[in-house]
């Protein structure tokens, strides 16, 4: 994944997320998991985001997305399972009906598993961190006092 940009920043926000069917449910099908991969990614690309990979089973889906940091994760979430419903809900309404009482019953549980990414390791990241106070890392420059003021004559 490359670094995304914006005008005062550069990030790489990535998350895993998992969402589960209404008492687990199975009743995702082929034809409706295409569809919900689909719809993920119109939606994460409305909020400035973008899907890198989905999948779904009979009772839960799979999303890896890439957020900008403007955008809460647990929020897109929210987004993600009330669309997913409502949209599920009207085109595959017949569908549904074997599996979920009523056309207004929630497909989603109420709860996720949400969890950030990176493109590295953690190891790697801490040693970074505790690396910084080393000589290696010093700044490049000492104060020259080049521009402290100037002492005024008396």
């Amino acid at each position: 994944m490359d670094y995304q940009k914006s005008a005062h920043a550069v990030y790489l926000c990535t998350y895993h997320v998992v969402i589960v069917t209404k008492y687990r449910k199975k009743c995702i099908s082929n034809e409706m998991g295409d569809f919900m991969k689909e719809h993920c990614a119109y939606l994460l690309n409305r909020q400035g985001g973008s899907l890198i990979s989905a999948e779904t089973d009979s009772d839960h889906m799979h999303l890896l997305m890439e957020l900008p940091p403007s955008v809460a994760p647990a929020g897109m979430v929210k987004i993600l399972k009330t669309q997913l419903s409502k949209e599920c809900h009207t085109r595959f309404s017949e569908h549904l009906s074997q599996y979920l009482y009523g056309d207004k019953t929630p497909l989603w549980s109420s709860s996720y598993f949400l969890a950030t990414t990176g493109s590295t390791v953690m190891e790697k990241v801490k040693d970074y961190i505790n690396s910084q106070r080393t000589d290696d890392h010093k700044r490049k420059y000492e104060k020259t006092g080049k521009y402290s003021k100037k002492k005024s004559r008396s």
